[in-house]
């Protein structure tokens, strides 16, 4: 699967994050297929569930837990306050 953020849509300390592989490959796959989903914005509770899914198998996996932080400003920028 490939996937990429648009560079004015990338969180920042994403890359870095990035560079860092999970200690589980499963967070690996769980955040790519949230990002995949990401940009699908009629998807967006589907892909925060793999983002906490990723947190699950790794709780200190700053790339999910950033992502997370992003569905809650995504979710309010459409939804509003």
């Amino acid at each position: 699967m490939v996937c990429g953020f648009p560079p004015g849509l990338r969180p920042p300390g994403f890359a870095r994050a990035r560079r860092k592989p999970a200690e589980k490959p499963a967070c690996d796959d769980f955040l790519l297929r949230g990002a995949a989903l990401f940009h699908q914005w009629s998807s967006l509770t589907n892909a925060q569930a793999f983002f906490e899914k990723a947190i699950e198998f790794d709780p200190e996996y700053a790339a999910a837990h950033a992502m997370v932080g992003w569905m809650w400003m995504a979710r309010q920028a459409i939804n509003g306050l």
